[in-house]
């Protein structure tokens, strides 16, 4: 989870639209994944 965290902090500093875009796949697969969420 802490790893999650850490890519959703550092994609607040992201400013392009496929940066954000890919943020948030990234949080919602972090969310999801029962084994990324570890």
């Amino acid at each position: 989870m802490a790893y999650c965290l850490a890519l959703m902090g550092s994609s607040y500093y992201l400013t392009t639209f496929y940066n954000w875009w890919l943020a948030n796949r990234i949080y919602l697969i972090c969310i999801y994944d029962p084994k990324l969420s570890k």
